[in-house]
């Protein structure tokens, strides 16, 4: 499949450690060697990166911000072989010309990336949220997110359009169990249950003894993002 490859995408590249950029270089050129007497970088290979400087860099844990630069891709050997374009138009703001306050905003997040928002300062400032943006009345947050989100929720819940013209964001995964079971307090009727089939690979290469603690009911009480809980509602 490699071989046949024509061109990768890789979106979001910025977060990416540049070890990860180097490991895809080395393995496709490794590949496309046994192909071609080609040596040349990515085995040949178009690779699209796209992402932006200006958001979420690599995660070092416990990492000074020279590890952080370190890390990120215009540190590896490779970068010179890149070839880098910039994007000058805002096609949301495009197609939504006649919205100022979309304008309003996407202004005021390049500021906050170039950043020009605040005072000179060596990488760390405050930043100011416009109180338009805050939810400022509440007794308790959570109902008044979904709320200010998703208006005349019990009236609209079964319309796709209007539930996919809005979404929570949340930090952890707990926050997120707290916002779905709120909401699913709000909609009629009983809630339906789907669980995960969870079990250990029991391939040779998997043999051994530690696996045999690892029953389903460990299995189905893990937690962590990027996977699904157990049990959705």
């Amino acid at each position: 499949l490699l071989k046949q490859t024509k061109l990768i995408i890789w979106d979001e590249a910025p977060m990416a450690h540049r070890y990860t950029f180097e490991a895809l270089e080395r393995t496709l050129r490794d590949v496309m060697s046994s192909f071609s007497n080609s040596k040349t970088i990515f085995g040949g290979k178009v690779i699209v990166f796209g992402g932006d400087f200006r958001q979420i860099l690599p995660v070092v844990p416990r990492g000074y911000r020279s590890d952080i630069v370190h890390a990120t891709i215009n540190s590896s050997k490779i970068w010179d072989h890149y070839k880098v374009l910039t994007l000058t138009q805002n096609m949301r703001l495009k197609k939504n010309g006649n919205d100022q306050e979309i304008a309003n905003f996407s202004k005021w997040l390049l500021k906050i990336g170039e950043g020009r928002l605040s005072e000179p300062n060596d990488g760390y400032a405050d930043v100011d949220i416009p109180k338009e943006l805050l939810i400022l009345d509440y007794d308790d947050p959570i109902p008044a997110i979904v709320q200010s989100t998703y208006p005349n929720l019990v009236d609209q819940y079964k319309c796709p359009n209007y539930l996919q013209a809005r979404a929570i964001l949340a930090s952890t995964i707990e926050v997120v169990e707290q916002i779905n079971t709120y909401v699913l307090s709000l909609i009629p009727g009983d809630a339906q249950d789907f669980y995960s089939c969870d079990s250990i690979d029991r391939a040779d290469v998997n043999d051994c003894e530690i696996f045999e603690t690892l029953t389903p009911e460990f299995l189905n009480s893990l937690k962590t993002s990027g996977l699904p809980n157990h049990k959705i509602s």
